[in-house]
């Protein structure tokens, strides 16, 4: 961004301001490699992945509330249909949101030529294949793939939170939550509550962290880096952590694939 002179965005204006702007001098460059450089890139061929980008972009344009909307509707049952009718919510300018029109915000970075002309196929193979070679202006990912890339890589990029800033007062984060339950019918539950007091313990709890790429939720455990420092914080500046439509409201992996894979087609019609 500091190379065409901008700003970290904090806002989804400041981010498709800064989208527009890439895409008007890659139409125009003598390089090569920034005809072939995208402005936004993201492994949408990946379901969950997907529905984290528009559970993240959901959060921003209509609050806890239209996320929450869209989740319960889909618990229920709602079609692709039923849904791109249904309002979920107001937008930060204060218009009524539906979820067809959030889609057609992504629709319309998709005919400007903002992203990648093969989002809908790209998997997290390839998007690390893409910063290796320095093919990404600007991306969105989770903290456990971004953790995976070369130093040399990911060094070239600021990293902060997507969308940037929410534009509702019902500020919410997209944070997948990797929980530990014990029920009281469970084997061994004297062995298991060890196990889950040791993971309370703030050395075991960074330990954890180091391990999984993920980042710890105990505020008494240091963070092993400053890329979990941050996860956290973000996290903590929020009033709702949610995990994505993904994980949080479809009963199977395979329903919820189904679904990504009804998102692609709508959006490629």
């Amino acid at each position: 961004l500091s190379s065409i002179g901008l700003s970290p965005p904090w806002s989804i204006a400041e981010m498709e301001r800064a989208m527009a702007v890439w895409t008007e001098r890659r139409a125009h460059t003598g390089s090569a490699l920034e005809r072939s450089t995208s402005a936004l890139v993201f492994a949408g061929g990946d379901d969950e992945t997907l529905l984290l980008f528009l559970s993240a972009l959901c959060l921003s344009e209509g609050g806890w509330s239209a996320y929450s909307t869209v989740r319960n509707a889909l618990i229920g049952g709602a079609t692709m249909q039923d849904l791109t009718a249904t309002t979920i919510g107001v937008d930060p300018r204060g218009r009524p949101l539906s979820f067809g029109g959030l889609l057609s915000i992504l629709g319309s970075w998709i005919e400007k030529g903002y992203l990648h002309p093969e989002w809908y196929a790209l998997a997290q193979k390839d998007l690390r294949a893409f910063l290796k070679n320095d093919n990404v202006f600007m991306t969105a990912q989770l903290l456990s793939f971004h953790r995976t890339i070369a130093y040399d890589s990911i060094s070239r990029y600021d990293t902060g939170r997507f969308p940037p800033y929410p534009g509702s007062q019902e500020t919410g984060i997209v944070a997948p939550l990797t929980l530990a339950a014990i029920t009281a019918s469970a084997r061994r539950v004297p062995l298991a509550l060890d196990a889950l007091s040791k993971l309370m313990n703030p050395a075991r709890a960074r330990d954890a962290a180091e391990r999984s790429g993920r980042s710890t939720t105990i505020a008494a455990a240091i963070a092993p880096d400053v890329q979990a420092a941050e996860a956290l914080s973000y996290a903590a500046a929020v009033r709702n952590v949610a995990p994505g439509w993904f994980r949080d409201a479809f009963a199977s992996r395979a329903d919820a694939s189904a679904f990504a894979v009804a998102i692609r087609e709508y959006l490629r019609r």
